[in-house]
């Protein structure tokens, strides 16, 4: 099948980590790039990451990735392997030859007022996946809840794949943060990666309006954020979330 026809130049691409064997709790990982090239049996990719030096996603030889984008209306989904970094913020993937077109389902969403703390990275990718990992851990064994921090509440557009707040300036897109979301169900707090996807253009007393989508979270984390949602006045919207006017 002739990736020309789905795949052009600037097209949006996420890469899905896929699981390997090793040790640990189950967790979704995963990156936004953009087609540089779709050349016989590989993608060239660009990160649109702002990392220091030693900061970079910590890709390996032979990484296995699913990749998925849309094209003619239709979701696709291709699958790969890491093969080689081209650059800073350039990786080449090579690929399986076994696109399938799917069908993309929104998350259903809901608005909620809950605790939300948020830490920008300051460029520190790889530093702040190892302090993700070392807060999910914790949190899931967590059992002494008065030793929870507090946040401050925040009125939030929340689904299993990302969330919607305000946020003080300046935003960025692909700006990553760190955040703690506190469901008021008498667990511990969920950790994610968030990645600016959207923002909207209006101020208000210092702040934007933000969307991020889930990079890093425990898919026990995924699941009890769907299954929150669920038990609210929650709605499937018709689109997906675009950069607000």
């Amino acid at each position: 099948m002739p990736l020309a026809k789905y795949f052009k130049a600037g097209q949006k691409v996420s890469l899905h980590a896929l699981p390997n064997d090793a040790p640990g709790l189950p967790f979704i990982d995963s990156l936004t790039c953009y087609l540089l090239d779709a050349g016989r049996g590989y993608l060239d990719l660009r990160l649109p990451y702002r990392v220091a030096p030693g900061e970079e996603y910590p890709f390996t030889d032979g990484m296995p990735f699913e990749l998925f984008s849309d094209a003619m209306g239709m979701g696709i989904r291709l699958t790969g392997t890491f093969e080689k970094k081209l650059a800073a913020s350039r990786i080449r993937i090579k690929h399986n030859s076994d696109l399938t077109m799917v069908k993309r389902r929104l998350s259903p969403r809901c608005d909620v007022n809950i605790e939300v703390g948020c830490t920008r990275s300051q460029g520190k990718l790889l530093s702040f996946r190892r302090q993700w990992e070392k807060n999910a851990r914790a949190l899931s064994h967590a059992t002494d809840l008065s030793k929870m921090p507090k946040f401050p509440r925040s009125n939030v557009n929340l689904s299993a794949n990302g969330i919607g707040m305000m946020v003080k300036l300046p935003v960025e897109p692909a700006d990553i943060f760190m955040l703690l979301i506190n469901l008021d169900d008498e667990k511990p707090s969920i950790c994610a990666l968030g990645e600016v996807v959207w923002f909207s253009k209006r101020e208000v007393e210092g702040q934007h309006k933000t969307g991020f989508q889930f990079l890093n979270i425990l898919e026990s984390d995924q699941q009890r954020l769907a299954a929150y949602v669920e038990t609210k006045n929650s709605y499937v919207p018709e689109t997906e979330e675009e950069e607000e006017q």
